[in-house]
């Protein structure tokens, strides 16, 4: 197999809890040989026109780096501020944005064994949040109650090593709602970036 030079990529995201997760998972990387690192921007939410903005200033300053927009689905199917409006109108020049359904937690509920996460679907459910997704003040309670005890935004509650990605993997392809785009998009960077053995 040919040798992939290093390469970088810029990753717009939503906040501080994907940036703590892209890092994490960067020292994860560098320390197991793949070649390629993820370069978060935060916009400060995941609101279309604020992406948007970001964008322009990162592909300005970074005419040759490739760039991929990760953000929570929710504010779009709510629609909130106009968010799958302006999605569904946006011109080819902005990328295809990445999506994680529904939100952020819900990224880090994949990275939990099947039976946990069938158990936060149900609880998602109940709660209809597969229709009218939950806002933070409704989730956060019950991601501390029936996933992570401890958790406060911004943290990653547990070490990103081979075990938790295959398990993201592998939940990603299951039936659950919950899916992320993003979670495809670092399973083939690390095919393509295979470290040499």
């Amino acid at each position: 197999m040919a040798e992939v030079k290093n390469s970088s990529y810029i990753v717009i995201c939503e906040g501080n809890s994907e940036y703590a997760y892209i890092q994490k998972l960067n020292r994860f990387l560098s320390e197991n040989g793949y070649t390629f690192i993820l370069n978060p921007k935060i916009v400060g939410c995941g609101h279309f026109k604020d992406v948007q903005r970001r964008y322009k200033i990162e592909k300005k300053n970074n005419t040759r780096t490739p760039i991929v927009i990760w953000v929570d689905k929710d504010t779009y199917i709510r629609n909130d501020c106009g968010d799958k409006d302006n999605y569904e109108a946006k011109n080819d020049t902005l990328p295809k944005f990445m999506f994680s359904i529904m939100n952020f937690e819900d990224f880090l509920a994949l990275h939990t064994k099947p039976n946990k996460l069938e158990k936060w679907f149900q609880v998602c459910s109940r709660q209809k949040h597969h229709i009218t997704p939950m806002k933070e003040d409704v989730y956060l309670p019950l991601v501390q109650k029936h996933l992570f005890a401890d958790y406060k935004k911004g943290d990653i509650p547990f070490d990103i090593n081979m075990q938790a990605l295959n398990t993201l993997f592998s939940n990603n392809e299951a039936p659950f709602i919950f899916r992320c785009d993003f979670a495809d998009f670092i399973k083939e960077l690390m095919q393509k970036h295979t470290p040499n053995n």
